[in-house]
């Protein structure tokens, strides 16, 4: 897993793109997408973050090691549900 400040780094620049593109646009529908993706990267940045936390608290409790990952698997569907979006959107 990538350290915090490459989470940070990495969501903070999308979130950011999708930010400018929302103040930036005039159509409501293109601007309400917009806005649901900066707001995905800032879900995404959380809950990478949360992971990371957890994974680095050397917790050895089983149940805890299976909630996280699929936690991890589940963060991963979103990031591919999301790509998909994105390339219907360039089609």
């Amino acid at each position: 897993m990538k350290t915090p400040q490459e989470i940070i780094e990495i969501c903070t620049s999308h979130y950011n793109y999708w930010k400018k593109k929302a103040i930036d646009e005039s159509d409501p529908v293109e601007r309400k997408k917009a806005i649901e993706r900066a707001f995905f990267w800032l879900e995404t940045q959380t809950s990478f973050l949360i992971l990371w936390a957890i994974e680095n608290s050397k917790i050895e409790d089983e149940t805890v090691k299976k909630r996280v990952m699929k936690a991890r698997a589940n963060l991963s569907k979103k990031l591919i549900e999301y790509a998909e979006n994105v390339l219907k959107d360039l089609e």
